[in-house]
Formats: C-alpha cells, sequence, structure tokens
C-alpha cells in the first residue's frame, strides 16, 4: 500500500498559511525553523492532529509578491 507521508504547498505568506492551516483546519504545528544562514528562509510544516508521519511543508514563493489578492466576490450586489 502507498502512503504519503510529506507534500509541499506553495503559499504566498507564510503566516497567512500557518494560520489557515492551524485555525481554520485544525492541523498542528510540525516545525517551524528560520535559517539565518540562508538568508531567514524559514522551514515551515504542519501535519493532521495524531498523524505523526504525515507533514505539509508551506513553502514560501521566492521573491516578491508580484500580484494582490482580490477580495472574494459577491454574488447578487
Amino acid at each position: 500500500m502507498m502512503r504519503i507521508a510529506t507534500t509541499q504547498v506553495w503559499v504566498a505568506d507564510q503566516n497567512e498559511a500557518l494560520d489557515f492551516y492551524t485555525k481554520k483546519l485544525g492541523m498542528e504545528v510540525r516545525s517551524d525553523v528560520t535559517l539565518p544562514e540562508m538568508g531567514d528562509f524559514r522551514w515551515l510544516t504542519v501535519g493532521p492532529p495524531g498523524q505523526e508521519d504525515v507533514a505539509i511543508t508551506l513553502m514560501a514563493i521566492p521573491g516578491p509578491r508580484s500580484w494582490t489578492p482580490k477580495p472574494p466576490s459577491r454574488s447578487g450586489t
């Protein structure tokens, strides 16, 4: 049987992603490490409670943000 233990998700903002995955989806932080020797690279992983062998890496998209998220559209207005 095949199982996925680790996956990577590209995110525009690691703090926003961390809030979403922990507060909205109920996941827990597996690791949150900033490496100054690598230009303040942040290694951030989360996973579902009770499944220690599963980790989702929230990887920051490199470079400056080149777009601004649009607010959700309101249908019928």
